[in-house]
């Protein structure tokens, strides 16, 4: 493995697995929602750009105030997701859902009551399109709840934990423009878990059963980089870019804990665009660590 500094900015990336199931749903769910706006007499091209992870502190910032976004519910899941439409597309879906001919691209600016009415009707018709597309039998409960105030200054993210975005762009004879989705991780979860339940449980014995239900349970590891006892006269003075200084040497393996309890030593790296942590001996006796050496890795790019 080839060791490289990590940029701990970044969000960690979405499963291979759980990002190709996320674009073949939303890529049948997008030529769907093309066939229901042609019964608007609304001609679109609606494609997938992408589906990716972003921290909410850095991606929400990004979107106007004059954004027009609506909560989407799972079931009784209480964390939400959000679908979001830039003002000018809004303006246009609205419009020509109301049989408006739009000549040009419009000016961005706030909606008035009646116009999100109709917004929340379009919403409507995308989750419509989501749950109609959905790639099991298990039926998908997912539906629009109400409107979100502010994108900007939501709270129904948790900003320490990144979450999805998944973007498709709306293009009509005036313009484009992306309609959003932005999903929790939690939210994802509940998503495929439901479906890798039922497919596991269908058509097998109680210990098959149970044996599906214990390869589905996770466990979390954590690696820990190291700590530092400052004052607090110290801490009051941190600044940005200020370099903290850890009780952990860098020829130190480090110790990956397993259920709150130690349980391996080894060293950390990078692999692609991901995190990554070598595995180098059972951590369980503390004495170890003195005893294994550190491979010869070189460091690719900072």
């Amino acid at each position: 493995m080839t060791i490289q500094l990590y940029d701990f900015s970044r969000p960690p990336s979405l499963h291979p697995e759980t990002r190709a199931k996320l674009v073949q749903w939303l890529t049948r769910s997008n030529s769907l929602l093309s066939e229901v706006l042609a019964g608007f007499a609304f001609k679109v091209e609606i494609k997938l750009d992408d589906c990716a992870t972003a921290w909410p502190a850095k991606s929400l910032p990004e979107w106007s105030e004059k954004t027009i976004s609506f909560r989407v519910k799972l079931a009784e899941l209480a964390s939400m997701s959000v679908i979001a439409l830039p003002s000018p597309l809004a303006q246009v879906v609205i419009g020509t859902m109301m049989g408006e001919q739009i000549r040009e691209w419009p000016q961005e600016r706030d909606l008035s009551a009646g116009e999100r009415s109709v917004g929340e009707l379009f919403a409507s018709n995308i989750v419509s399109s989501l749950v109609e597309s959905w790639m099991s039998d298990t039926p998908l409960n997912l539906r629009v709840s109400e409107i979100e105030p502010n994108l900007r200054r939501t709270k129904i993210f948790k900003s320490n934990e990144p979450f999805v975005v998944c973007q498709s762009t709306i293009t009509t004879d005036v313009g484009a423009a992306p309609w959003t989705w932005i999903l929790p991780h939690e939210f994802l979860t509940e998503l495929f878990g439901a479906v890798r339940n039922k497919e596991s449980a269908s058509g097998s014995t109680p210990r098959q059963q149970l044996e599906a239900l214990a390869r589905d349970m996770t466990t979390q590891i954590t690696v820990r980089l190291g700590g530092v006892q400052l004052s607090a006269p110290q801490v009051s003075a941190l600044r940005v870019g200020d370099l903290v200084v850890l009780n952990q040497k860098t020829t130190e393996p480090l110790r990956a804990i397993v259920s709150g309890k130690p349980r391996f030593l080894g060293w950390p790296g990078r692999i692609g665009n991901r995190q990554a942590f070598e595995i180098a001996s059972d951590g369980t006796r503390r004495d170890r660590s003195t005893e294994i050496a550190k491979p010869a890795m070189t460091v690719a790019g900072r």
